[in-house]
């Protein structure tokens, strides 16, 4: 299934390669979603790569990356606000250079400031982002109600919510990020003790398959949707048919468990 789902990871690539979208200048908004949206199918890709070897952990914990490019791209294309939200997504790097400053000062005192760091610029960073250790909070971003038309429940008049998404996907991958015991334990044999060779949660492989490809496509239709411009109605039938098989197979109950196919 890995090699199918970079084939769809890349005709999405091919897609937006072939829109020619070019960034105007004093609209960070367009630079923003391009940056984002590179940077998702590009761990996609990363993701399948891992499932094909067989790290499928490592896979499903890479897939948060992938959730966050999502709700990036939601979050900041979202209200009248966007293009201050994507102005301030790009200045990020100043808290980053910010806080390299403090870790000089703090651990290497006996160097000398860099010639290229502004004072003016570090207190920017800090005025811009109190919290210069995080850009904004993935449950903020990801609980932020999306205005665009398509997305409005008109029952209730709302925007759309990836509540779900964080509660269920985002939490549970993080486990994998991290060291938990919910990562750690599957493939720890004792007495005597040895080491992983083989990952036993393949499961884990299929759920990283289908995540890094549907959020991979809902952060490209955004993009899309930044300049009026829809994916092609064949690259959505054939993304669409390979997400159905993927849920067929990463469910609990799917034919495949207990057989020898392999994400």
């Amino acid at each position: 299934m890995a090699p199918r789902v970079s084939d769809g990871l890349e005709l999405l690539q091919t897609e937006i390669d072939d829109s020619s979208f070019c960034p105007r200048a004093h609209f960070p908004l367009d630079e923003a979603l391009l940056m984002v949206t590179g940077k998702a199918l590009r761990v996609g890709l990363a993701v399948c790569q891992l499932a094909k070897t067989g790290f499928y952990g490592e896979a499903f914990g890479l897939t948060r990356s992938v959730l966050e490019a999502f709700f990036i791209v939601k979050y900041i294309s979202s209200t009248q606000d966007s293009e201050a939200r994507a102005r301030s997504y790009l200045e990020f790097w100043k808290a980053h250079y910010y806080n390299q400053e403090e870790l000089r000062k703090k651990y290497f005192p006996h160097l000398e400031e860099p010639d290229n760091l502004m004072q003016a610029m570090l207190d920017e960073a800090k005025s811009l982002f109190p919290n210069t250790r995080h850009w904004y909070p993935a449950y903020n971003m990801a609980t932020e109600q999306y205005d665009h038309p398509l997305e409005i429940n008109p029952k209730t008049g709302k925007g759309f919510q990836s509540s779900a998404d964080y509660d269920g996907v985002y939490e549970m991958a993080s486990h994998y990020v991290h060291c938990t015991v919910i990562s750690s334990r599957p493939n720890f044999a004792a007495s005597p003790f040895r080491t992983a060779k083989i990952d036993t949660e393949d499961h884990r492989g299929f759920l990283a398959l289908h995540y890094c490809l549907v959020y991979a496509l809902m952060t490209c239709i955004i993009l899309g949707r930044q300049w009026n411009v829809e994916l092609g109605s064949e690259v959505l039938e054939t993304i669409q048919a390979l997400l159905a098989e993927l849920r067929v197979v990463a469910s609990p109950t799917g034919s495949w468990i207990g057989t020898a196919q392999n994400p």
